[in-house]
């Protein structure tokens, strides 16, 4: 059973590690695409 565990973790910490990658590209896609975004989110709280 500790076999499994392992390898469940591994596989779940490769998936966060990707999720992280993704966001990361996206949030500067945004940044890059709409540099005044965060501005007008703020004025808007």
């Amino acid at each position: 059973m500790s076999h499994t565990t392992g390898k469940l973790q591994q596989v779940l910490a490769e998936l966060l590690q990707d999720e992280v990658n993704h966001l990361t590209k996206f949030w500067g896609m945004g940044m890059w695409l709409y540099p005044d975004a965060a501005e007008q989110l703020s004025r808007w709280a």
